[in-house]
């Protein structure tokens, strides 16, 4: 048998190692494949119900279920307030892992008004330039993101919006600048 059996006993040792690596991985990515919105929004649903009671926070789900391919997960964007929801997402995301389902919270109104309070008072302190907000913020499911219109007046303004363009993006809120009638006066 000498190098003959040696080998024999090698390769399904390499073979049998590599399944165990590739096979769960591989049963993992169906799965989550496997499921459509519907079933993905109804268990991340069912499990909040299951849990909803043992935290002070209120959740809602933002979003449609989305599948990315290159991550094969789900995501799915939720708006949470109250005092338990670090907590409560924690749970949440430890009872929908096992479907492959990634939750990300979305700040909702009232959270988007104090960033966008937070960004504008940031603006105003480091450019000479006076910023509204015009109207109120609203939330595009299609893009998953805050829409902000505002009006912007003073000598640094164009800093101010490159400023808060950048800040928005980071928080996924899109600032949008409106042109008064004044300043298509000069």
């Amino acid at each position: 048998m000498g190098k003959t059996g040696t080998r024999s006993r090698r390769v399904p040792s390499v073979l049998t190692r590599a399944l165990c690596v590739l096979l769960p991985a591989a049963a993992g990515v169906a799965f989550a494949q496997a499921l459509d919105e519907e079933q993905v929004r109804a268990a991340v649903d069912d499990a909040w119900r299951e849990i909803d009671a043992d935290f002070d926070c209120e959740i809602s789900i933002s979003s449609k279920p989305l599948f990315y391919r290159f991550s094969d997960q789900w995501e799915i964007a939720y708006f949470a307030e109250g005092g338990d929801c670090d907590a409560a997402y924690r749970e949440l995301q430890r009872r929908v892992a096992p479907l492959d389902v990634v939750l990300y919270r979305r700040p909702n109104l009232e959270q988007v008004r104090a960033l966008i309070a937070d960004v504008f008072r940031s603006a105003r302190s480091s450019f000479d330039c006076d910023l509204i907000v015009r109207g109120q913020p609203s939330f595009s499911e299609a893009s998953g993101q805050w829409s902000v219109s505002y009006l912007a007046s003073g000598r640094g303004c164009d800093d101010a919006a490159a400023f808060v363009g950048e800040r928005g993006r980071e928080m996924q809120i899109f600032f949008r600048r409106h042109v008064s009638r004044q300043d298509l006066i000069f």
